[in-house]
């Protein structure tokens, strides 16, 4: 029975799958599930949209709800499915590459790279102005000083950049060290806030099942929750390529529908 011809798409998904395989036979795989688990935790929940949630008051339970159904649910369904129909590392910009050219997939990576770069950033400034909240004696004098702050910000780019440098072998231990200390650490303000919550000595009431008021402020803290606070999880498929399998490989030997040729004569 003769097979249909492919379609231009089609075809256009295989050559890519072709090309990206023969990129990554070089890569050394030092990525496991666990680590691509931390990865994409680092990049779905973060500690500044605690703040965000928090100037809601009791009633941010109905904005997270929507948000989730709204930003959270359908994104995570198109990457389910783009993922499939083009398992290539690179993720988002090779999507982007493939369905509307060169330059809108260039323009998608440098919007990525530049994200990344802007948010190490701010991490040192972000350190700096957190300490207050650790300690109280000359607090708001150390997170005011200008010098700490540009000490701080040189000094985690400095070793953001170095980890860089020797790849993936380090940083995978920095990402899931830091993927799962976000998780205890989320669950940790769980478990400390539960007795409050029952014993009635909470500042606020933590859940309320009513709308906030409709206002330019909510409607912003609700785009924030909802494109920012709940988008990343396309990122895990940037590092396909480097991702080691049980038998040793990367993800697919096959990627694409990509034919390999048969071991028997």
């Amino acid at each position: 029975m003769p097979l249909e011809p492919l379609s231009s798409a089609e075809q256009q998904f295989r050559t890519a799958g072709r090309d990206v395989q023969t990129h990554s036979a070089g890569l050394k795989k030092e990525l496991r599930v666990v680590d691509l688990v931390a990865i994409q935790i680092l990049n779905s929940v973060g500690y500044s949209w605690i703040g965000t949630a928090g100037k809601l008051g009791s009633a941010h339970v109905m904005f997270w709800l929507p948000a989730v159904l709204l930003f959270y649910v359908p994104s995570g369904i198109v990457v389910a499915h783009l993922a499939r129909e083009m398992p290539l590392e690179g993720g988002i910009y090779q999507w982007v590459k493939l369905r509307f050219g060169p330059m809108h997939g260039f323009m998608a990576a440098m919007n990525i790279w530049l994200f990344y770069v802007l948010m190490c950033a701010t991490i040192g400034l972000q350190i700096v102005s957190t300490i207050p909240y650790a300690i109280h004696a000359g607090g708001a004098v150390i997170a005011s000083n200008k010098l700490l702050i540009a000490f701080s910000t040189l000094a985690v780019i400095g070793i953001v950049t170095l980890v860089a440098w020797r790849g993936l072998g380090i940083g995978k231990w920095v990402s899931t060290v830091g993927g799962f200390t976000t998780v205890f650490l989320f669950g940790a303000v769980i478990v400390v806030a539960i007795p409050h919550w029952f014993l009635g000595t909470s500042v606020t009431t933590p859940i309320a099942i009513s709308f906030p008021a409709v206002s330019l402020l909510n409607l912003n803290l609700l785009g924030k929750m909802g494109c920012a606070a709940l988008s990343g999880i396309d990122t895990v498929a940037v590092f396909a390529g480097e991702f080691r399998s049980k038998d040793g490989a990367g993800p697919s030997a096959n990627p694409c529908g990509t034919e390999r040729p048969s071991s028997r004569p």
